[in-house]
């Protein structure tokens, strides 16, 4: 007997074209591996192409497409929420949320790691490894929070941000639907730490991506804001607190390093990086750490002018030597505030740099969708 499983993407900005291949692509190499697949796409879009939807209702056989009816951004999570609950309302025992540019190597390959492994080793959700293509958010603020936070998860929230899980649907579902989970970019970071929260049996699969797109300083920055609010808005980030001194900085041969060494004010530390001539990749410890952690502690009002050039806004082999330095500069400003005042203000801060997807309003968008079959 096969097994079912919801094949799905939340789908923005890529062409019909690119959707189509993606889907084609994939469900291909699930049925090699005698999967039966249900492909269901969130448009996220709140004016709808229909020209494009109908061309994917003909070329995708039995596609489900959602509508997004609320005109609320960002909304990836608020697509994962009503994809995982329609795999739910149709008794689909396992769900696959993939972004739609998601480019492997082996693709078959890649797709069987994730779908085999979740079911014969009987894991709850699967957050795959992307390894060498991780970038700023999975590295400045994802392994950041895991090595301070949650250290026994190193060794499998490597790339807490893959674009990507596979999951048990009552799990993720379960995911999804608590008060805890947030729409906008706040629930990449909710999957993983609600997963461990529920006490879910989380695994991992090595995936090979490629053709990684470099979004602007700005655009990930804004990201930005709404994850760390998310993480520091976690109930557990109190309990984790004493946590933070596990970490050992292993690397100190650098510059910037000997500028902040044992220096635990977050002002001063980033008038120290701003004012050091840092490098562009250097600079995005501001823009993924300093600036939205200092927003939410209250600590600046206002976020400096962004170095928003359309280059490559870091260099890869650097980013891998910077981001163990902010894990450190985290680690030293944390052991100098209230853990509890910062999870205080993650839950109350408003404003232009995070989204109005609250608790309450929640509840009732996942009602506010309709559904082309």
């Amino acid at each position: 007997m096969k097994n079912k499983i919801v094949w799905g993407t939340c789908w923005y900005n890529e062409s019909a074209d690119t959707l189509i291949d993606f889907f084609k692509n994939s469900i291909k190499a699930l049925e090699e591996l005698n999967f039966e697949v249900i492909p269901i796409v969130f448009d996220a879009r709140y004016k709808h192409n229909f020209e494009d939807i109908n061309l994917i209702k003909r070329k995708i056989k039995n596609v489900i497409i959602i509508l997004n009816n609320l005109n609320i951004y960002p909304n990836k999570n608020y697509g994962v929420a009503l994809i995982t609950n329609m795999a739910k309302e149709n008794g689909i025992n396992y769900v696959a949320i993939v972004d739609p540019d998601w480019d492997v190597i082996e693709r078959k390959q890649s797709i069987s790691n994730m779908v085999f492994n979740l079911i014969n080793m009987n894991f709850d959700i699967l957050i795959p490894d992307i390894d060498s293509a991780s970038g700023r958010s999975n590295l400045l603020i994802g392994r950041t929070v895991v090595k301070l936070f949650y250290p026994e998860y190193n060794d499998i929230l490597k790339s807490p941000f893959p674009g990507a899980v596979a999951a048990k649907t009552e799990k993720l579902y379960d995911i999804v639907n608590s008060d805890e989970y947030h729409f906008d970019w706040g629930g990449e970071w909710d999957i993983a730490a609600l997963a461990i929260n529920k006490k879910m049996n989380i695994g991992t699969s090595p995936i090979s991506v490629v053709g990684v797109r470099h979004r602007t300083n700005t655009s990930k920055m804004n990201d930005s804001f709404q994850i760390w609010k998310a993480i520091f808005e976690n109930p557990s980030i109190i309990t984790r607190y004493e946590n933070i001194n596990n970490f050992t900085l292993i690397n100190h041969n650098n510059k910037l390093y000997e500028l902040i060494k044992d220096k635990n004010d977050i002002n001063e530390i980033i008038k120290i990086i701003e004012n050091s001539n840092p490098t562009k990749t250097e600079k995005q410890i501001l823009y993924m750490i300093l600036y939205p952690v200092a927003l939410i502690m209250n600590k600046i009002a206002e976020i400096p002018p962004v170095d928003n050039s359309n280059e490559m806004p870091y260099n890869k082999d650097e980013l891998y030597e910077v981001f163990e330095i902010g894990i450190y500069i985290m680690q030293q400003i944390l052991k100098n505030i209230d853990i509890k005042d910062i999870n205080k203000n993650a839950k109350t801060i408003t404003g232009k740099y995070f989204s109005n997807w609250d608790f309450y309003s929640k509840k009732d968008a996942l009602k506010e969708s309709s559904v082309i079959e």
